[in-house]
This record gives structure tokens, sequence and C-alpha cells, in this order.
């Protein structure tokens, strides 16, 4: 009871002694910052598809316009203190892939997970872009993201390895726009159901 009483004492003092300095940096948050994760809410639509009252697909999909990604790379720059010269660097790097196609990330759910086989040759699931005008836009890639990192579990918070997959879906660069637009939509439809996604 004696060390207890001396060990609380102690702990009191230390406390006392710190500046206003200090406590802010004690109850300062860390991690990714609310500014990040209001650009991700903004272009992240997420959606399930139910049957007979049981969850058959459920999906939350980013997508990576030019604004989400400078969040993105703001927030990396944050986190992982920059400097000039590597922020630059990687601002050249994403205006050279961009020209290149137009990519969504997605997380997928599915209870049986061998139907969650988005990145499958002979996947149970199609996925494409609609036009207003009902004009299908195929993937060129659908890839299955193998290294999930707490980096991407914290950028990405509905991400849950144990449970799903995390997907990169990529599309020729005509697809391309500074904003999500209304006239598009992510499609995602196969033999257990539809599911259409909408940035608007």
């Amino acid at each position: 009871m004696k060390k207890v009483f001396v060990v609380s004492a102690v702990c009191l003092f230390l406390i006392s002694c710190a500046t206003g300095k200090e406590y802010v940096n004690i109850l300062r948050s860390t991690g990714v910052s609310g500014e990040y994760l209001q650009v991700l809410e903004q272009y992240t639509v997420k959606k399930v598809l139910y049957s007979q009252m049981e969850t058959r697909l459920q999906i939350a999909a980013t997508y990576k316009s030019r604004d989400f990604q400078d969040a993105y790379r703001k927030e990396y720059s944050r986190l992982y203190e920059l400097s000039s010269a590597e922020i630059k660097a990687r601002e050249e790097t994403q205006t050279n892939v961009a020209s290149d196609f137009t990519e969504y990330v997605f997380y997928a759910y599915v209870p049986e997970r061998e139907a969650n086989d988005f990145s499958s040759r002979n996947s149970l699931w199609k996925v494409y872009l609609q036009d207003a005008r009902g004009e299908k836009i195929y993937p060129m890639e659908i890839r299955k993201i193998e290294n999930v990192t707490v980096l991407l579990e914290q950028l990405y918070p509905y991400i849950n390895r144990y449970h799903g997959i995390f997907y990169s879906l990529k599309f020729p660069p005509e697809a391309s726009q500074s904003s999500p637009s209304p006239a598009k939509k992510l499609v995602v439809t196969g033999v257990m159901g539809k599911l259409e996604l909408d940035w608007h």
C-alpha cells in the first residue's frame, strides 16, 4: 500500500511540473487527421446487398479523384514528415500515373469466402462504370491488394483484413474526372445480386 502511495505521489509531482505545452501534447490526438477523414467520406460510398434478411455482399468503395489523391498525399506527408523534395517527387509520380488510368479502391465482404473472388478471371461478379446513357466502361484491371498494412487500415478505416478483401480497380483514362460525376456509377452484379454505387 505504501509503494502505491509513493508511486502515485511521484506521478502527481511529475504532472504538476509539466508545462502548459506538455499538457497540450498529452491531450493531442494522434494518427489520421479529421480533415483527411472528411475527404475520404466525401469520395466513399458504402452499400450492402441483402437477400431474405441476410447479408450477401457488403462493399465500401473510394473514388480516387484528384482531390482525394491530393488529400491522401498531404496526409501521408504530414504523418511521415516528408521533406519538400520528397513531397515534390510524390506529386510528380501522382501526376504521371493519373494520365494512365482512373482508380477506385474497394473493400468487399461476402459471407461465403470463396465468392469474394473479384480479381479472378472466372469471378462470380462483373464490375463496371455506367454513364447516363447506360453505356458500360469495363475495368482494365481488378487486383487484390495482398499486403493490407496498418497504414492502409488507418487511411481506409472501413477495411477489416480478417473479414473481407481490399481491391484496386483501374479504368481507362478517359473515365478520369476531377470530381465524382453524377453521370457515372459503379455497378457490381452477379448471380448473387446487384449493387449500384453513386457518387452524388
